[in-house]
Parts: structure tokens; sequence; C-alpha cells
């Protein structure tokens, strides 16, 4: 028998595997069971055959979930054998903020199947996809909107503002009659 393949490692990744593929007598490979035809009153030389054999790379790509304006999401342009270590971003991490257009944004963090990814993963067979989720909260505590002087007529009639913060939250206030309204 013998040996018939060998794995090359970097570390605890199998970075490939050499192969045997069997003897090359002349112009054609031979494998165990295979019957060659041997010339009389010659030498014969047979060469052993191998054959480098990379395993599949796998890609760790950065996705959001309701990102604020103005964040950059990460990238990775790295390719990875299975079981081989990745940093996962450090930029983004569970808890900070970002404050756009009166709207607070904490970052949950980067969700890898249902759980929040720890600072390094180990990539297993397929390709990964990290999902950083944001939650915004409305800095804004009180609105107070006043209109003074409608004459009776006037009492009926009903006023909407509508209050954005340019990322797609919006306050909406109705206003009817004679009234003071805080929000």
């Amino acid at each position: 028998e013998g040996l018939t393949s060998y794995t090359v490692y970097e570390g605890d990744v199998a970075v490939g595997t050499w192969q045997f593929k069997g003897w090359k007598y002349r112009d054609t490979i031979y494998t165990q069971g295979d019957t060659v035809i041997m010339p009389m009153n010659e030498n014969v030389n047979f060469i052993g055959m191998w054959e480098f054999v990379t395993p599949p790379r796998y890609t760790v790509v950065y996705k959001w979930t309701n990102a604020p304006a103005g964040v950059v999401l990460p990238t990775n342009t790295g390719e990875y054998y299975e079981n081989q270590k990745v940093t996962v971003d450090s930029e983004y991490y569970p808890g900070k903020t970002v404050e756009v257009n009166s709207v607070k944004w904490t970052f949950s963090g980067w969700m890898l199947d249902g759980s929040v990814a720890g600072s390094e993963i180990t990539v297993k067979n397929e390709n990964i996809v990290l999902v950083g989720v944001w939650s915004g909260e409305s800095m804004l505590t009180s609105l107070k909107i006043t209109k003074k002087g409608w004459s009776s007529s006037d009492k009926a009639q009903s006023f909407v503002f509508v209050i954005t913060d340019g990322e797609g939250l919006d306050l909406r206030v109705t206003v009817k009659g004679n009234s003071t309204t805080t929000v």
C-alpha cells in the first residue's frame, strides 16, 4: 500500500493535500491493480505522480440591519480555509453609539447564527455573513406646539405637523382646536 496522501498544515489549518495519482511509465499513469507490459532487456523507470489539491476557501462578509446614515460597512476581502480563525471587525462593537439627526443609534453587535459573534470566529465549510444590528432612539424628549389667537370658527380645524429625522423616523402631531399640545 504505502503513502497515498499527505496533508499540509499552517498551524491548525489544512492548506492542501498532496495526493498520489499513480506511477508514470512512458505517457501512461498506472494505479494499483493496473497491468504494465515490461520491455525485455531494458531498464524501466517509474515516476511517482503527485498532485497538490487545495481545499475550498470561504469568505466573510458584513451586512447591516437598520444602520444610521454615515456609518461605513466594513469590508473583508480575504478567503479562508475551513477551521481558520478570523478576527471580527472591532470598529463597531456592542454598545457603540452614533448620533445622527437627533437620533441616538446603538450597535448591538455582529450577529452570527442568532448570537453576537465574539472578537474571533472560526470558519466552517461555508461562507460567513456577519449582520450588524442597530437600534435608534430619538433624543427629542418633548415637543411643544402652540397656536394662539384662533377664532371660534378656527376651532374645528386641525393641523398635522410631521417632524422627521431624515432617517425615516417620523413623529406626527395633530393639533385640533385652540390648544397647546406637548408630546
